[in-house]
C-alpha cells in the first residue's frame, strides 16, 4: 500500500456488528506471480490478461503490468511517476486503472510530494519532488486495442514536463507500436493544514482508487482527503463530489476524532460501495463500508463492524454476495489481513484466508474465475478459491 491511507492522519442500515466470522478450513493462497514492484490495484480485461499497478522502487519507477494466466509479466508501460512517501519512505506512484475504449486511466499517487516535518505526525512539502505529475490521472491511448498491444512502452523522465504543461507525448514500443500519453487532470499536491505547534504544515493528496461512473466520468478516490472526486475525462475537470466526516473513536485515550479515510468504491446498483480504513490507531470493529448515493452524498453503512479495509467487491455470479479485504488484523503486530465472503448484507461473514499480506485490491481472474488479490507488501498476486 502507497500507504499514506494507512497513515492518514491519523432503506435503512444494514448492519452485520457483532457478527463473528463463521470459520473455514483456509489453505494458503496459491501464488499467482511474485517480484512485482509493490503492486497496488488490479483490472481484468475481457481477453483474459489482467493488469496491476506497480508502484515501483523509487524516484519516476512506477509502471503498469501485464499478468497471463500461465504467471508471466508483461510490462504494458514503465518510467510513470513514483517517489517514496513521508514518513516511512513506502514506494508511491502508479496507483489505480481505468479503461474506456482505447484509452487506459493510470492514477499516480503523492509519491515523495511532501517530506516530514520537523514534529512528529507534521509534513512539509518537499520543493523538489521527483515529478511535476504526481497526484494525477493520465490516459494513454492506444493506436489499436489495448487487448492486442504488446506494450512495452516508456515513459522517459524528461517528457514528464512535457505531458505537465498539457502537451501529449507519442511513446513507441519496440515493435513499432505507439501509443499516446496525456494528462487529464492535475490535484494540487498538498493543501495546508496548519496545527498550533506548526502553522506550516500540509495535508497531501493521495489519488488511491478509479472507478467509471457515466460516460465522461470518473470517481476517483482520495485517501488522505477523504473525499471522492469526480474527473470528467470529456473537459479534463475535476470537482470534490463526495465528502466523507471522521469517525468518532470509541477508545478511551488517543484522538477524538479519526480521519474516514476512504479507500475504494465500486460501483453497485447505481450507487457506489465505498470502503474505509479509518485512522490511526485503527480501532478494530470501526471500519466499514458505506453504500452511497452520488451526487447527494447520503449514505447508509452496508456492512460494518469490520477492521482497516481497503477494498469491496460485489460478486456477479451471486448478486447478494460481497467478498470484503481487510488489510492486517492488528496492524502494531504486522499481522496478516483477511479476505471475507458475505452471502449478503445480513449474513454474517466467512473468512475465506487470514494469510494475505499487506494486501490492497481484489478482482475476479477472467479464466479461472478465482478471486485475485494484491499483496503491496509481498510483490505478489495470490488466488482464493471461490465459494460456489
Amino acid at each position: 500500500m502507497t500507504n499514506r491511507a494507512l497513515r492518514a492522519s491519523a432503506g435503512a442500515a444494514m448492519l452485520v456488528l457483532g457478527m463473528a466470522p463463521e470459520m473455514v478450513a483456509q489453505p494458503l493462497p496459491r501464488v499467482v506471480i511474485s517480484g512485482l514492484n509493490s503492486p497496488g490495484r488490479l483490472l481484468s480485461l475481457d481477453s483474459g490478461v489482467v493488469l496491476v499497478t506497480e508502484n515501483g522502487t523509487g524516484p519516476n519507477t512506477g509502471r503498469v503490468s501485464a499478468i497471463t494466466a500461465d504467471g508471466r509479466r508483461a510490462t504494458l508501460i514503465d518510467g510513470l511517476p513514483a517517489g517514496l512517501s513521508a514518513p516511512n519512505n513506502d514506494p508511491s506512484g502508479a496507483a489505480a486503472l481505468a479503461v474506456r475504449n482505447r484509452t487506459l486511466f493510470i492514477v499516480i499517487g503523492t509519491g515523495d510530494s511532501v517530506l516530514r516535518g520537523p514534529i512528529p505526525g507534521t509534513e512539509i512539502p518537499n520543493p523538489r519532488p521527483s515529478s511535476p505529475l504526481l497526484s494525477s490521472v493520465l490516459a494513454l491511448d492506444f493506436d489499436r486495442g489495448l487487448d492486442s498491444s504488446g506494450g512495452g512502452f516508456f515513459f522517459e523522465v524528461t517528457s514528464h514536463t512535457v505531458v505537465a504543461s498539457g502537451k501529449s507525448v507519442v511513446l513507441t514500443n519496440p515493435a513499432g507500436e505507439t501509443a499516446t500519453l496525456r494528462l487529464v487532470i492535475d490535484i494540487p499536491n498538498n493543501i495546508p493544514n496548519p496545527r498550533p505547534d506548526f502553522p506550516e504544515n500540509v495535508r497531501t493528496s493521495n489519488p488511491f482508487g478509479l472507478e467509471p461512473a457515466d460516460s465522461c466520468g470518473l470517481w476517483l478516490v482520495d485517501a488522505s482527503r477523504n473525499l471522492i472526486w469526480r474527473v470528467d475525462i470529456c473537459t479534463n475537470t475535476y470537482a470534490a463530489a463526495l465528502t466523507f466526516p471522521p469517525y468518532e473513536s470509541p477508545l478511551p485515550t488517543g484522538p477524538r476524532l479519526l480521519d474516514a479515510v476512504p479507500t475504494s468504491a465500486r460501483s453497485f446498483r447505481g450507487d457506489l460501495l465505498v470502503t474505509f480504513l479509518t485512522g490511526n490507531p485503527f480501532p478494530a470493529g470501526l471500519a466499514e463500508v458505506r453504500r452511497v448515493k452520488p451526487p447527494s452524498g447520503e449514505s447508509l453503512v452496508f456492512l460494518g463492524g469490520l477492521h482497516m479495509l481497503v477494498d469491496v467487491l460485489p460478486y456477479r455470479a451471486s448478486p447478494d454476495g460481497f467478498f470484503v479485504l481487510e488489510f492486517s488484523q492488528a496492524i502494531t503486530t504486522g499481522a496478516p489481513g483477511r479476505v471475507l465472503w458475505f452471502d449478503s448484507v445480513r449474513s454474517a461473514p466467512v473468512v475465506l484466508s487470514d494469510q494475505v499480506i499487506g494486501p490492497t485490491h481484489m478482482a475476479i481472474d477472467p479464466r479461472t474465475g478465482e478471486l485475485l488479490v494484491c499483496e503491496f507488501r509481498t510483490g505478489r498476486i495470490v488466488a482464493i478459491p471461490v465459494p460456489r
